[in-house]
């Protein structure tokens, strides 16, 4: 999968969809134990507010980030500034937690993991989510599958995709599939 995410990354992409098909590729190369090729991936990212917070997300995921440090002030000021949505503000207010998570502050942890559900929770935008399915889907479109099939060729491996509503079930059934050994899972 790590190959599949560097192929596309290769390709001439919208940088909003190129900042987000980075930051899934940080996610698996956590999930898969690759932690310093995480960390320069993260390094590579292109810095807007939003792949800012998903940053801080993950390098929370990769090593302890201590209270006060560097890090931890970014994630702070980014808070006290003007974020220009809830899904960012929630983004840094969970990195925080996490912060707060390592360093034994469960209280404060839970307070910052509380108000990061609140934004989020009741704040789902179908319009929203809508349009950034059709920026993916647009990004994807028959002509630039067929200019990365010539360049980069085609892989006797056919996708199995898992896709469904949250808490349904998708993350148990790719784990399942992903068990077996001609499939990976990403």
């Amino acid at each position: 999968a790590e190959n599949y995410f560097r192929v596309v990354l290769g390709s001439d992409l919208p940088s909003h969809i190129r900042e987000r098909v980075h930051m899934d590729l940080v996610r698996i190369l956590i999930e898969v134990g690759n932690f310093s090729e995480a960390e320069n991936e993260l390094r590579d990212a292109v810095p807007s507010n939003l792949s800012l917070a998903f940053k801080s997300n993950l390098q929370t995921q990769l090593r302890p980030i201590e209270i006060g440090s560097s890090e931890h002030r970014m994630v702070e000021n980014a808070l006290a500034g003007d974020l220009p949505d809830n899904v960012v503000r929630s983004s840094f207010l969970r990195a925080n937690a996490r912060i707060y998570e390592k360093s034994g502050d469960l209280e404060r942890e839970y307070q910052l993991i509380e108000e990061s559900t609140g934004l989020t929770a009741e704040k789902f935008s179908h319009a929203g989510f809508q349009l950034y399915i059709d920026q993916i889907i647009a990004g994807f479109h028959a002509e630039r599958v067929r200019r990365l099939q010539d360049e980069f060729g085609t892989s006797p491996f056919a996708p199995i995709y898992v896709v469904g509503l949250p808490r349904s079930g998708t993350t148990l059934t790719e784990k399942i599939l992903s068990s077996h050994s001609q499939v990976g899972g990403a």
